[in-house]
């Protein structure tokens, strides 16, 4: 029999992502060697494929090490990352064959909230640890992956958790399942039904196409949920696949009030909102500016609390100030706060300001671009000098928190017009995350549409269950400028004025019509239309200004002279 974990990486490979699916963390497992054999993507993008060795000969000779402060431990001596860990937390044990020790396998985390589960009840993370060691050395005493070991390993992941699991094979089929999906779904004897019975078909062609899948929104008569999958692989080849089932209302719950909102909660699962959230990953562990630009409605503060729920600050505040909601006479003692007799009407004690209270974590200041110049040369020295001055005060205040700024305006072109000054710009752009309208990612309109139809059929107390299939395509061709924020609108005011059981197109806002009217234009007409929308949607993102023009027009491929002409037949 072959001991090495190489001769085994395609089955320790699809363990490491049932594992992961099943237990929300990132999974490794690396040989005696110290050779990362197998992990989850998450793992890889943050942590790359080299292994620092002295944990894997610690873990091999003495067993389990939970690693509370990554980077900053003894055996983090001479790392790469030390001082400078991606995770958050770590939990390390030994897998054996035959009393032989082959190798460690991870469990890892790279946000503040993984870590406060990790440390706040590492003997329940140790006893899964100790369960998947065993079914390794199960999959290696067998020595080779078939249908019959893939299933034992399924069944062995889903006793590892309380959420519900459905296990379907490459036909479509339903294979296993455990009590809490039977709940979840509010049915029995599931095995051997079609799953395509349960699940929309889009989400099914994902499925049989081996591709991943998170947070699908799933709405029907017996409850709302949010579904998670992963592929099954035997041999390299896919043989099925994995489908975590979380019931929304919890999720939902979770939405509505906690503080601080994870990628898990931003609804969407199209190429562009997976680049996006790909990207917040990557920076969140990092203390640097970051800079979310995007049209207004886009999302932009739940990115910004999303970096802060990944981030080690997780555990410390998220404060968020609206810069062009607070008058600008005002928006200085509310951001720096004011000693006691700073100004006539000042409280006793005095006031702190919006940095000061979100010392240890994260400020965000949103609408940055209608800040004055006088506050832009304030909030300089801030990014410069980590310290603020309080009115009133001869003493500055150092300070330790990340700053994430954001805009819906071209803040180049404000620096040009003089209203931005160019040296903050420079210093707030570090990290730029720019968020896509909702028009570049329609695949995300419709589970959006269904999240807000849930949550506003139970504000109302109503009972709709459904959309009609001609609203739900008005609203699915509808371009909305307003991205997000106005498909909520849209949503809430349907619910509000539907007396059924099913949203109707009556009942959907008058501008979704009137846009629908206008399909039946001629076909010349409707790609004139769509011509200048394009033009148009390019010049918002450049720029109006000579540059920014002259930018579209080479991207277009046509002169400056007939983009203008298309402008002002269309103005």
């Amino acid at each position: 029999m072959m001991c090495s974990l190489v001769y085994f990486q395609p089955s320790l490979q699809c363990l490491t992502s049932l594992l992961s699916q099943a237990l929300g963390i990132d999974v490794a497992v690396i040989d005696k060697d110290a050779r990362l054999i197998a992990c989850t993507k998450s793992y890889r993008e943050h942590k790359g494929y080299e292994v620092h060795s002295p944990f894997v000969n610690e873990v091999l000779h003495h067993g389990n090490i939970l690693v509370s402060k990554p980077g900053q431990m003894r055996l983090c001596s001479g790392c790469r990352f030390q001082e400078n860990c991606p995770a958050t937390a770590e939990i390390l044990s030994c897998i054996k064959l035959k009393q032989n020790s082959l190798g460690v396998i991870s469990f890892s985390t790279f946000s503040g909230k993984g870590k406060v589960d990790f440390v706040k009840n590492p003997e329940k993370f140790f006893h899964l640890l100790d369960t998947t060691s065993q079914l390794i050395s199960f999959v290696l005493e067998q020595n080779t992956l078939n249908e019959k070991i893939m299933e034992k390993m399924i069944r062995a992941t889903m006793d590892l958790t309380n959420d519900g699991f459905l296990f379907v094979d490459n036909y479509g089929k339903i294979t296993d399942y455990n009590k809490a999906a039977e709940k979840l779904l509010q049915l029995s004897h599931l095995k051997g039904k079609p799953v395509g019975s349960l699940l929309p078909k889009d989400m099914l062609a994902n499925l049989q196409n081996g591709r991943d899948i998170s947070n699908f929104y799933l709405e029907n008569h017996r409850s709302n949920m949010l579904l998670s999958s992963v592929p099954i692989k035997v041999e390299d080849k896919v043989s099925g696949a994995v489908i975590q089932i979380n019931p929304l209302h919890k999720k939902d719950h979770n939405l509505q009030n906690k503080a601080v909102w994870g990628l898990d909660d931003i609804i969407g699962n199209s190429d562009a909102l997976n680049e996006v959230k790909s990207k917040v990953k990557r920076i969140s562990q990092s203390n640097s500016t970051v800079l979310i630009t995007g049209e207004t409605g886009t999302g932009k503060e739940l990115f910004a609390r999303a970096i802060h729920a990944e981030s080690s600050r997780a555990v410390k505040p998220f404060v968020a100030v609206n810069c062009a909601g607070i008058p600008q006479t005002l928006l200085e003692s509310e951001l720096f706060g004011y000693d006691e007799g700073a100004f006539t009407g000042a409280k006793k004690g005095g006031k702190p300001g919006r940095f000061q209270l979100a010392n240890g974590g994260t400020i965000f200041l949103d609408e940055i671009g209608d800040m004055s110049l006088n506050l832009q040369a304030k909030l300089l020295r801030v990014l410069q000098e980590r310290v603020i001055d309080k009115l009133g005060s001869l003493n500055s205040i150092p300070i330790d928190i990340r700053i994430i700024a954001a805009t819906n305006k071209n803040l180049e072109e404000e620096i040009q017009k003089g209203t931005f000054r160019q040296d903050l710009y420079y210093r707030l752009n570090v990290i730029p995350i720019e968020i896509p309208p909702l028009r570049e990612r329609t695949e995300d309109i419709r589970p959006l549409t269904l999240f807000f139809l849930d949550k506003y059929t139970k504000a109302t107390g109503k009972n709709i269950k459904d959309i009609s299939k001609k609203a739900m395509d008005i609203i699915e061709s509808y371009p909305w400028p307003g991205n997000v924020r106005e498909l909520e609108n849209a949503i809430e005011y349907a619910v509000n004025m539907e007396t059924q059981n099913t949203i109707r197109t009556c009942n959907l806002p008058n501008t979704l019509l009137k846009k629908s009217s206008k399909e039946d234009l001629p076909l010349k007409e409707r790609m004139k239309n769509a011509e200048y929308t394009a033009i148009k949607s390019m010049l918002d993102r450049y720029g109006w200004d000579m540059e920014g023009k002259t930018r579209v027009a080479d991207e277009l491929d046509i002169s400056l002279r007939t983009l203008y002409r298309i402008i002002k037949k269309n103005q």
